[in-house]
């Protein structure tokens, strides 16, 4: 019950590799993946929902969004872009009419050119602004991975990426985050198969809440960042009950610097940070500091992390 639009222009059954490179026609097809997240997402949402799905191939690793995936105005399905290719192949795939959804996985370029929040907030919305208008799609469904862990990553890059890709699925209820900083690696940034697997299963549960209203969290995420109870503490406030985290996994800085967390504490949804002074002014908070999948994450009920977030104001 799984099928995949491949790279010259026919459905087939849907097997590894989705994308193999063969018979490319587009720019999006110049290259010979092995394994991906979209057969072990397609096959578990079948088997949630008993609805066929059918994908259609539309991705290219190692590449930006703020110039490799822009929109040629003019021609916006112009196939030797990325952005056109994608839009011309889904046209054909389905005949005009409007996909369900796009799953989302990038962000590992933009991060090490430097892109900061703002700047990758405004253009992953406008992506999505750009594909549901060129599809004619204007409820297309979005599913966003954060980025995992790069075992090189510079932090005070990585952080705001991973931030950015927070606000874009706060900012539009059509569009759901998926976490994957615990999932296992085969070399210093790239997935193996059991984790790709995992990353499929949690991508699919995001659309089974998306787009068939079932009733799960597949996600705790950040309520508020406030005082504690004295200070020198900060409470962190989820949506649900979590466990495990380090102190390492935090910074936090105020108008005096960068005071050092001492230690963590977790209290059903609330975890609180202590510090080794007085919290002053204008206090920010940052989670995620870790380059390695094995890290003590919180994590919901489930075992799934949460969001890192980058900059969160303490009020």
């Amino acid at each position: 019950e799984v099928h995949r639009f491949h790279n010259d222009g026919r459905w087939t059954q849907g097997q590894e590799p989705i994308d193999d490179g063969a018979g490319q026609l587009d720019a999006i097809s110049r290259e010979t993946p092995l394994h991906s997240l979209a057969l072990p997402f397609a096959r578990r949402l079948f088997e949630q929902t008993g609805v066929p799905v059918a994908l259609v191939p539309t991705s290219l690793g190692g590449t930006n969004l703020y110039i490799q995936w822009q929109r040629n105005a003019t021609v916006p399905a112009w196939r030797a872009t990325l952005y056109g290719s994608m839009i011309h192949r889904a046209r054909v795939a389905t005949g005009g009419a409007p996909p369900a959804g796009l799953l989302w996985f990038q962000g590992e370029s933009d991060a090490l050119a430097s892109r900061t929040t703002a700047q990758y907030v405004a253009d992953l919305e406008q992506f999505f602004s750009q594909a549901r208008a060129d599809l004619v799609a204007p409820d297309m469904l979005g599913v966003v991975a954060q980025l995992g862990t790069f075992s090189a990553a510079n932090l005070d890059l990585w952080l705001p990426v991973q931030e950015a890709q927070r606000q874009v699925a706060q900012n539009d209820a059509r569009i759901a985050l998926v976490t994957t900083v615990d999932v296992t690696r085969n070399d210093a940034i790239h997935f193996d198969v059991p984790g790709y697997q995992t990353i499929g299963s949690r991508f699919a549960d995001a659309v089974r809440v998306l787009a068939f209203g079932h009733t799960l969290d597949p996600l705790a995420e950040l309520i508020s960042a406030g005082p504690g109870s004295d200070e020198t503490r900060i409470d962190l406030t989820f949506d649900a009950n979590v466990f495990g985290g380090d102190a390492s996994l935090f910074s936090v800085t105020d108008d005096f610097g960068s005071p050092p967390v001492t230690s963590v504490s977790i209290s059903g949804s609330v975890v609180t940070l202590v510090l080794d002074r007085t919290l002053e002014a204008n206090a920010v908070v940052d989670y995620g500091r870790a380059v390695d999948p094995a890290a003590a994450w919180i994590v919901d009920a489930a075992g799934t992390p949460v969001p890192c977030f980058h900059g969160v104001a303490v009020n």
